[in-house]
């Protein structure tokens, strides 16, 4: 019997909202384990479709989310979890908004939003 390994998936959803359509996309990452690549997929298949929800937003509109696509799919390396990496993606910014070199930063003011 083969041992599961950690993945992490980047799943997108559309939201729809009648009678407009989709205007916002909403990307989420979710952890899940799978004996191999192509049985992590069909875990992050099965996990897209089944967060897939409708309901009535406060102007009676009907809102749905849809699962669009994978965006990616990764191997968590890590044999530990607590503090592992899941997720890295680079931002380029534009000219006018370059950074500093001599910049100090200060992390433990920050205010995290909580996004689920």
């Amino acid at each position: 019997m083969s041992s599961e390994t950690w993945y992490s998936a980047k799943l997108r959803f559309v939201v729809m909202v009648e009678p407009v359509g989709g205007n916002t996309l909403n990307d989420c990452i979710y952890l899940f384990k799978a004996v191999d690549f192509p049985a992590a997929f069909q875990r992050a298949i099965a996990i897209g479709e089944s967060a897939q929800k409708e309901y009535r937003n406060e102007e009676g509109q009907c809102v749905l989310w849809r699962f669009k696509e994978v965006i990616s799919l990764d191997i968590i390396r890590a044999n530990n979890l607590d503090g592992a990496e899941i997720y890295s993606e680079p931002i380029h910014l534009k000219k006018e908004e370059i950074i500093p070199f001599e910049t100090q930063f200060r992390p433990s003011t920050s205010k995290p939003l909580q996004t689920i």
